[in-house]
């Protein structure tokens, strides 16, 4: 490695390491706010520490159930169900963001709401976004969930709702429990498929969102899904 590597290199590992504690620093303070109206086991030593790596993350806390909130922190009843309250709303905020704007261009709206809302699902979830012509949402559908990695998606159902609603274009998304976002062969078969159905009726297929644990994979990003004039 000659020198203009290697400090490239290093600077890339320091950045890496300062976000890391960052996030390590804020995922703290939100767990000490949540505190003050939250009753944790404050009386053993490294109490924050010792949440936080349960769970992984301050996120990962609020995305828990209800049971295994009172199982690995031995919070109340109704302890749990504030933290699952503070999620609730956090969750209606971001979708909040999604509405009455032009979703292509503040794409990163709608993907931090899928980030919070699958990351962490255990099974998959197939869901679609249909757009009007102003490429505002218009409404979010589920169309399925399966197991562990699978789902059931009809390609002559995810038409009909299309032109049920009239839209103009929509977004595919599903999540991986895996935590992977990678997409599958099966994943890239559905995809073109759905755009050769949708390409009859003259609605476009906008991307195609794959969630995984704090990811995502954009077909579209990625060239996977072709430029469409929208």
């Amino acid at each position: 490695m000659d020198k203009s590597n290697e400090s490239s290199f290093y600077i890339q590992i320091n950045h890496k390491m300062r976000q890391r504690v960052k996030h390590a620093e804020s995922d703290h303070t939100l767990l000490s706010l949540l505190s003050k109206w939250i009753k944790f086991d404050e009386n053993i030593s490294d109490w924050q520490n010792l949440t936080l790596s349960r769970f992984g993350s301050f996120p990962a806390i609020l995305t828990a159930n209800k049971d295994e909130l009172q199982k690995s922190l031995n919070l109340s009843e109704k302890d749990s169900a504030n933290i699952k309250l503070c999620y609730e709303v956090a969750l209606r905020l971001l979708k909040a963001k999604i509405y009455n704007c032009d979703i292509l261009k503040h794409k990163r709206r709608l993907i931090n709401y899928l980030m919070a809302y699958l990351s962490r699902k255990q099974t998959e979830h197939f869901l679609l976004y249909f757009l009007d012509v102003k490429n505002q949402v218009i409404i979010e559908s589920l169309q399925g969930y399966g197991t562990v990695n699978t789902t059931s998606v009809y390609i002559r159902e995810v038409t009909r709702v299309a032109l049920q609603y009239n839209a103009s274009a929509l977004f595919l998304v599903h999540n991986h429990p895996s935590g992977v976002a990678a997409p599958s062969p099966a994943d890239k078969k559905l995809t073109q498929m759905i755009i050769q159905a949708l390409n009859i009726v003259n609605v476009k297929v906008a991307d195609h969102l794959i969630i995984g644990n704090g990811c995502y994979f954009s077909f579209y990003e990625n060239n996977l899904i072709p430029y469409q004039n929208l």
